[in-house]
């Protein structure tokens, strides 16, 4: 093939993606969560690998162990909302103002009182997470001061599901990064000059600002869409769809963040800090290996609900390219990081040689991804009861698996191998699921 036909073909390309509404949307929604990811998990990458210079192996330990627990509160708060604010604001933006409105507000109104809810409750229970379950009682102020850092991240959680509804992936993806550099400089400063509480403060303010940007761009897109926020176009049937949708996205998100604690959480009890630094390592290149994938499958929900399901052909067709898009791509660079496992090891330190929980990571992105995209579908046709279920096997799976491995003495590699085992299972449970009701 002459590079002047290739040069045709990729011109066609661009004129079919141009003249699909869909395919543009779809494209350049990818395009601006891919530049956005590379961004940011670089500079989160290099920000750890920092990080854990300047800690030590055992800090870095429980600064990972810090922002996890975080993790499993954010969820409780913003998880659910998020999800329901890109499904319902996605399908009203263009047909019914008032509605749109409604769901906004009420969006904000519930992520406020849950953060705050939340927060006293990290803070309350501060002595407990540390000296109770952690045993480790130079981690109660740390975690005091999360309950802080918890409250700005749920309240951003929220609003990054209403530009996700809005579509607007742009400001999503300079938002975060301009927010990651300055939380990266911050967390490599503090770890440096102050050690973990230094560390610790550094990641929240970053995520000071990162809200701080979203609710500017989130004022912007009101406006460009002409909502008007009036509270009394809050309706009760709104709030009625609102809770339908959010409590058991609020259960299942609720899962994911809890349930790889739990596993750090085990993984100290049984083995000890250094063992769960081995897993964190692994886990961030689990992320960056994920990078490309999630940028796709997260212009899934808002595309199926306002696109998808008035039309089960074009439902099966989106559903069935981003399927096999973000599997090809996650076994590719999988391959990548599975070669390169002893050099990405050694650049976190001397104290860093077990490159299995890398591996068996990498292979456990390939099903995490479908899971992913999967679970992406089910929720876009609001059988959120159903992905309930699915989420909460997933859960038992990995949890029993890494409980009877580091049992057995099987340390970090044990805990990688019973997510990568958990993810093969719940890739599957979604799929035969997902065929049924297409099918009917």
């Amino acid at each position: 093939m002459t590079v002047e036909t290739k040069t045709s073909k990729f011109q066609q390309l661009i004129e079919l993606v141009r003249s699909h509404d869909i395919a543009k949307r779809f494209v350049s929604g990818s395009a601006w969560n891919f530049f956005c990811s590379v961004m940011a998990k670089a500079m989160v990458m290099i920000a750890g690998i920092y990080c854990a210079r300047f800690l030590g192996k055992e800090l870095y330990g429980q600064y990972e162990m810090v922002k996890s627990t975080i993790s499993n509160f954010v969820v409780i708060g913003g998880g659910g909302l998020a999800m329901a604010a890109t499904k319902y604001i996605a399908e009203f933006r263009n047909n019914n103002r008032e509605r749109t409105a409604s769901i906004y507000l009420l969006t904000n109104y519930f992520a406020v009182g849950l953060a705050l809810v939340l927060a006293v409750l990290m803070y309350v229970l501060a002595e407990e997470l540390s000296i109770g379950l952690l045993e480790t009682p130079s981690l109660v102020p740390m975690i005091k001061l999360s309950a802080i850092v918890m409250f700005i991240v749920v309240i951003n959680t929220a609003q990054d599901g209403v530009l996700a509804g809005f579509e607007d992936f742009k400001a999503r993806a300079l938002n975060l990064i301009v927010s990651n550099f300055v939380q990266s400089a911050l967390v490599m400063a503090g770890a440096y000059f102050y050690g973990l509480l230094g560390a610790v403060a550094g990641y929240g303010v970053g995520f000071l600002f990162l809200t701080l940007f979203n609710l500017r761009s989130v004022g912007v897109d009101l406006k460009r869409f002409k909502i008007p926020l009036r509270r009394e176009y809050i309706r009760k049937g709104d709030l009625k769809l609102f809770f339908s949708y959010f409590l058991p996205a609020l259960f299942s998100t609720l899962l994911a963040a809890p349930t790889f604690w739990i596993i750090r959480l085990l993984l100290v009890r049984f083995v000890d800090f250094e063992a769960q630094a081995d897993y964190a390592v692994a886990d961030h290149w689990r992320t960056l290996v994920l990078f490309i994938p999630v940028a796709v499958s997260q212009i899934l929900l808002p595309i199926l609900s306002s696109e998808g399901s008035k039309n089960v052909r074009k439902f099966r067709k989106i559903l069935n390219w981003t399927l096999t898009i973000n599997a090809a791509i996650a076994a590719e660079v999988a391959l990548v990081v599975i070669v390169g496992k002893d050099f990405i090891v050694s650049l976190y330190g001397s104290g860093f040689n077990d490159s299995m929980p890398l591996v068996l990571l990498a292979i456990a992105c390939v099903f995490n991804t479908m899971s992913q995209v999967l679970g992406i579908a089910i929720s876009s046709l609001a059988r959120m009861w159903q992905w309930l279920v699915f989420n909460v096997l997933w859960a038992i799976v990995a949890i029993g698996f890494t409980y009877y491995f580091l049992k057995n003495g099987w340390g970090a590699s044990g805990a990688a191998l019973a997510v990568l085992i958990s993810y093969i299972w719940h890739a599957i449970i979604q799929y035969i699921y997902i065929k049924i009701t297409i099918r009917e």
